[in-house]
């Protein structure tokens, strides 16, 4: 829990306005964590090993500038994975990954809300972005509002109770809001597609009947488009009589792709890299276009998570991480009938999302995200459904 509440603290807006940074205690967390599970017990995993090959060698193979601390990403990424990934197998490790596995999208919920009423009462956007509500930036209250939506629909679909059911449509719609004030593309198409799944696999009749409504329903939105001003405006970062419009952000945004010279720039990394890529968290500055993307201090804004590991790691990783999602396929198809429902519903969400959203966002081999480290634990649970698949 302490991991957690840590990591949504350093992806908050109160580092910023308490000038109190937790990045530090966020890294011990980790460190203390993997100590703690690798000492509990000597049984691990071996799909993930072969990346983890794929990227000690991607750095032995290349000259990477001292700027991107390759090594130290590595080795930050290699304890995330003892401590909360798919690398290590025990109880103690598994009640981890359970614990965050079900806290995180409770607290995706809280801090939903509460940037609702941060947007409601009209208060001042400390972060980045067009609306951060709570968060520091736009593309943090986006994943985590879309996220809360989903988990949301999961309690309302498990409910049985005509008072609750109505307390969770409430919330559904608060949430929606945040998220739609969020702007983010990538999370709200991940989470249109989760909601579609977990739809599909609860009932297929009223899978049907939403479909068919939202099929009229959508059009409205078009229209409302239609009748906006045509301009280019400059993304706000303060809150302001214009962008508390719920639309306005999507509507700026448009069908731009601002993301097609990233992913060019990763492409043509892997051509001029095949086997072991650029390195580690690197770039190869000789290649990429977009160089302002390369930020202080050696940070990469890759643009998606999947051609991030394409780019960096090569065909290696490539080949590797495929053998990755071999092995949680292989998990998930023998021990998934064993969870209940809504531990189900909960997969689904989760894949769904992280699924769509890596296409997006370049945390998949990142440490110090909040993403980074549910994206781990999620997949470290799921492979436990193998030696700890009981009906709950």
């Amino acid at each position: 829990m302490l991991l957690l509440l840590v990591s949504f603290y350093n992806s908050s807006i109160f580092p910023i306005l308490f000038k109190i940074n937790g990045d530090i205690f966020y890294y011990f967390l980790i460190f203390f964590v993997s100590i703690f599970v690798l000492f509990s017990s000597k049984k691990m995993y071996n799909y993930l090993i072969p990346l983890i090959c794929a990227s000690v060698l991607s750095i032995f193979f290349n000259d990477i500038p001292s700027e991107f601390k390759s090594h130290l990403r590595l080795s930050a990424w290699v304890l995330l994975l003892l401590a909360v990934g798919p690398l290590i197998r025990n109880q103690v490790s598994h009640k981890i990954k359970e614990k965050i596995f079900f806290l995180f999208p409770k607290m995706c919920v809280i801090a939903s809300v509460l940037s609702f009423l941060y947007w409601a009462v009209n208060f001042e956007v400390v972060g980045r972005g067009f609306f951060t509500g709570v968060m520091r930036h736009a593309m943090l209250v986006s994943p985590i509002a879309n996220i809360a939506l989903m988990y949301v629909f999961v309690l309302f679909l498990e409910e049985t109770k005509k008072s609750k059911q109505f307390l969770f449509i409430l919330l559904f719609f608060i949430i929606g809001i945040t998220c739609l004030l969020g702007a983010s593309r990538a999370a709200l198409l991940g989470s249109v597609v989760g909601l579609t799944c977990m739809l599909y696999f609860h009932s297929k009749k009223k899978f049907l009947i939403i479909m068919s409504i939202f099929l009229l329903v959508s059009p409205i939105y078009f229209i409302y488009s239609s009748f906006q001003e045509s301009k280019i405006r400059k993304i706000s970062y303060t809150t302001s009589a214009e962008n508390r419009n719920i639309f306005e952000g999507l509507s700026r945004k448009g069908t731009d792709n601002t993301r097609e010279g990233l992913w060019q720039d990763r492409l043509n990394e892997f051509i001029a890299n095949p086997v072991f890529g650029s390195g580690f968290a690197a770039v190869d500055f000789e290649v990429i276009k977009y160089k302002v993307f390369v930020r202080e201090g050696g940070v990469v804004e890759f643009g998606s998570g999947y051609l991030a590991l394409v780019s960096t790691l090569g065909g290696l990783g490539i080949i590797s991480f495929l053998y990755f999602l071999y092995g949680l396929y292989r998990t998930l198809r023998k021990n998934f009938k064993y969870k209940s429902s809504k531990v189900q519903l909960m997969v689904i969400m989760y894949l769904s999302f992280f699924g769509v959203h890596l296409f997006f966002e370049g945390y998949l081999l990142a440490v110090g995200t909040l993403l980074s480290l549910v994206l781990w634990t999620v997949l470290g649970y799921l492979f436990d459904f193998k030696y700890f698949a009981k009906q709950e």
